[in-house]
């Protein structure tokens, strides 16, 4: 056996492509579509200033082959500016819209800046330690202190890969810590500016030569490799690619068109996550007028179809008409709903049947899914029914 490689490049949104990668005339709408018939993977840089909404990501996935592989870079409202302090909200969001690549979705890529260093090591290891492990992820440090055995320790045993990369202002590692590898070529902006990413101008002949050694060694380990190059490596990182595939002995891809029902996939390269038992509901109660009544934790007794039966504590408004429930953590959904009917149970609390809505953020799709992975018992939803029935 042998590791798979993923080869590509960071982004495909140059005008300058259009000539030497890109055929003449092509249009900024068909440039995934021109790309995806040379290439077999892509890292999307845009992520870093924000999720996408879900249309661009189902346009993306829509003007791929079925074995094309998208990779991602979590937001740096998570990375950079809240440096993983108090990110559940925006990780959940991030997650809930990447999963719908689905099986096109590859590693995602925790890429921190030079300021958050090895002191930061527990806050790291309790944001890997709650991620869901229906994704793959990987690393990326700014700051020499991080390569320490400690920190290689730490993502191996949560599976996540280390991002190699040939950057002037980071020493080279070649330690892997999972099944897979990252690997970044970069250069830096001013030795080859986007503006001039016509073609290739700096000759790293040898350290593509070293980087193809350390990938042939990895795929006859079944270590699997993504690896991708930015413009400023050489100044035309579709070049940088390619030299690299004709020294590891790859060709461009030839896209096949490929019917595959999506429950048949390898399970390896699906990349849709399951519901975990960590799943929970919050709830915010409003009254009639909108005034909010109270708000906290509920335990979820059953999620059947558009309803909920989720138990809250006593003392909620019997005029509570409208629920707004948060599943969390990392995988949110925000829907809201109606109070069809409440009933007292034994132990002080109230069950109370809500009525599935409008979804707020996150996707019906999403919603369907936990329903369907964490029901504990189904129940008949009323069609009609007091709000104030039982209290």
């Amino acid at each position: 056996m042998s590791g798979t490689i993923f080869l590509g490049t960071q982004g495909w949104s140059y005008k300058n492509w259009v000539g030497n990668f890109y055929p003449e005339g092509t249009r900024r709408a068909d440039y995934l579509v021109e790309y995806a018939k040379h290439l077999r993977a892509v890292e999307i840089g845009s992520t870093c200033y924000g999720t996408p909404p879900p249309s661009t990501i189902k346009a993306w996935y829509q003007a791929t082959p079925p074995d094309f592989r998208f990779t991602a870079k979590f937001p740096q409202i998570i990375t950079h500016q809240n440096k993983l302090k108090n990110v559940e909200r925006e990780t959940a969001q991030f997650l809930a819209t990447m999963h719908l690549l689905g099986e096109k979705l590859g590693p995602l890529v925790l890429q921190f800046p030079s300021d958050f260093g090895p002191d930061n090591l527990n806050r790291l290891a309790g944001f890997l330690a709650a991620l869901p492990t229906d994704f793959r992820y990987a690393v990326k440090v700014r700051h020499r202190g991080w390569l320490t055995d400690e920190f290689f320790d730490l993502l191996s045993r949560h599976q996540v890969a280390l991002v190699l990369e040939d950057y002037a202002r980071m020493p080279r590692s070649y330690r892997v810590t999972t099944d897979f590898s990252y690997i970044h070529w970069l250069g830096h902006r001013s030795e080859a500016p986007d503006s001039e990413d016509d073609g290739t101008r700096r000759d790293r002949d040898a350290a593509l030569d070293d980087w193809s050694d350390l990938i042939k060694s990895l795929r006859a380990q079944n270590i699997s490799v993504w690896g991708f190059a930015n413009n400023h490596y050489q100044g035309h990182s579709p070049s940088t690619i390619r030299a690299l595939m004709q020294r590891l002995g790859l060709s461009e891809r030839v896209p096949v068109r490929v019917e595959q029902k999506a429950d048949s996939l390898d399970p390896e390269r699906r990349a849709t996550p399951r519901v975990s038992a960590t799943y929970r509901i919050a709830y915010e109660c409003f009254n009639t007028r909108g005034i909010k009544v109270d708000e906290g934790p509920a335990r979820t007794v059953d999620i059947s179809g558009r309803g909920a039966l989720v138990e809250i504590p006593r003392g909620v408004d019997l005029d509570a008409s409208m629920v707004l429930l948060v599943m969390a953590p990392f995988h949110m959904v925000v829907v809201k709903g109606s109070v069809v009917h409440s009933r007292a149970t034994s132990n002080g609390a109230y069950h109370v049947g809500v009525r599935l809505t409008e979804v707020i953020e996150g996707t019906w799709d999403l919603v369907d899914q936990a329903m369907k992975e964490q029901m504990m018992r189904r129940v008949q939803w009323p069609e009609t029914g007091a709000a104030n029935e039982g209290r």
